[in-house]
């Protein structure tokens, strides 16, 4: 989720989360400790077998094709925030 606009610009940014909610300080070690992995694992490979180039970018044809986008999600919530100021009787 991107957040922004009522906090101060420098708290803006990616928050991420987990299907059971957000993801919280006590995560944090997990989850350092899974790029520490993957980043020896990635850093030990030779040049020429890494997805990456020098620059870290992926390299040309090794980028992931992503799915097309949905706009589900925008009229899920579309919606709940329509409910959610809407008077009902």
């Amino acid at each position: 989720m991107v957040t922004g606009s009522h906090i101060p610009f420098d708290r803006n940014g990616i928050k991420f989360n987990r299907a059971t909610g957000e993801v919280l300080k006590s995560d944090e070690p997990g989850i350092l400790n899974a790029v520490r992995r993957l980043r020896l694992l990635e850093y030990s490979r030779p040049s020429a077998e890494s997805l990456f180039a020098d620059d870290g970018m992926f390299k040309d044809g090794q980028r992931p094709t992503l799915p097309p986008a949905s706009s589900r999600p925008a009229a899920i919530m579309s919606g709940a925030t329509l409910t959610s100021f809407v008077k009902t009787r």
